[in-house]
């Protein structure tokens, strides 16, 4: 796990548990580090430590907290100040102003300081990368190899997967490789090189709202892992983060027309307005990859298994390879 993944895994948990009695000992416990290096490796990813993450965000709790009209002295307490007063201070001293003088401000400013962004409230996985390859799915894969440091080359993650092996040729000459053809074996190939495919969700425009923000709520989680969200539309798009609206994808190129920057939450109008569905799969990082020799192995067995028996992995309306080829050719 690299220090970014770690980070954002504890910060999940602190985000949990703001409220809570939380020492730095507690925290770099449960990350498996001495305090010190814990401290480390959180401030070389947030620039701050951990004791300074939650005073602020704990404070930008607060301050939300006011702007509803709960008293200082309850909100003091419910975050672990010994007394009204240290709150008072403690709040002047991050914010430049009194809990009383934010309660007494304008509506237009209460709006403007309620919609502050928090560090990683705002979800952002700066690490992550979509590479600009045509098959944009390949280019999710290579983005999220690189993103859990498994120091492959674009040529290698194409061949040990065995995708580079694959011909996918709709008879209406829809070259669609990276969707519609059986990926079992694919993913059991990732897996060998550390990307290991969890599960897959599609929507359509027949799930409900409470359908959709339940399958937001899922990734978000999966965000906060450290694990990496591939949504697949017109083109498949690294999931990047979140902010109070909704999420935010990479793009393998600049103003192309057949990828989509963000999705609202709730409607994923974006998506659903246009063609009717989206999907997502998950992937996690995974240590125990097998060695080169046996990746190669097994990668050349997929190969030839696609041409032996393509039929066992095309699709309806889909042929592989030779059939592919014959399609092209019709």
């Amino acid at each position: 796990m690299n220090d970014l993944q770690l980070v954002v895994q504890m910060i999940a948990y602190m985000e949990q548990n703001l409220t809570e009695d939380l020492h730095l000992e507690d925290l770099a416990g449960k990350s498996g580090y001495s305090a010190n290096r814990f401290r480390q490796k959180f401030y070389h990813v947030t620039g701050d430590t951990p004791s300074g993450y939650l005073r602020k965000r704990r404070l930008t709790e607060a301050a939300k907290e006011i702007l509803s009209g709960k008293r200082s002295l309850d909100i003091s307490l419910d975050y672990g100040y010994s007394s009204q007063e240290n709150f008072i201070t403690a709040f002047r001293g991050y914010f430049g102003i009194t809990p009383a003088e934010l309660f007494a401000m304008d509506a237009k400013f209460k709006r403007f300081y309620s919609r502050f962004r928090e560090v990683l409230n705002i979800m952002e996985i700066a690490d992550l990368k979509q590479p600009p390859l045509n098959s944009t799915d390949m280019g999710c894969i290579k983005g999220a190899s690189d993103y859990f440091d498994n120091d492959l080359s674009t040529a290698m993650v194409y061949g040990l997967s065995g995708y580079g092996f694959m011909i996918n040729i709709h008879r209406d000459l829809c070259p669609s490789g990276p969707y519609v053809w059986n990926r079992e074996r694919f993913h059991s190939l990732l897996r060998d090189q550390g990307v290991d495919f969890q599960r897959a969700y599609r929507i359509d425009r027949s799930h409900s709202r409470e359908e959709r923000m339940k399958v937001e709520e899922d990734l978000k989680d999966y965000l906060n892992r450290g694990w990496v969200c591939v949504l697949g539309y017109l083109e498949s798009q690294l999931l990047s983060g979140y902010d109070e609206e909704g999420f935010i994808f990479l793009s393998p190129w600049e103003k192309a027309p057949t990828v989509v920057p963000r999705m609202t939450f709730g409607s994923w109008e974006e998506c659903l307005e246009r063609e009717g569905w989206a999907y997502f799969n998950i992937y996690a990082p995974r240590g125990d990859r097998l060695d080169l020799l046996t990746s190669v192995r097994r990668s050349w067995e997929y190969a030839l298994e696609l041409y032996r028996t393509p039929e066992k992995h095309a699709s309806e309306g889909y042929r592989i390879n030779y059939g592919g080829l014959e399609n092209w050719i019709d």
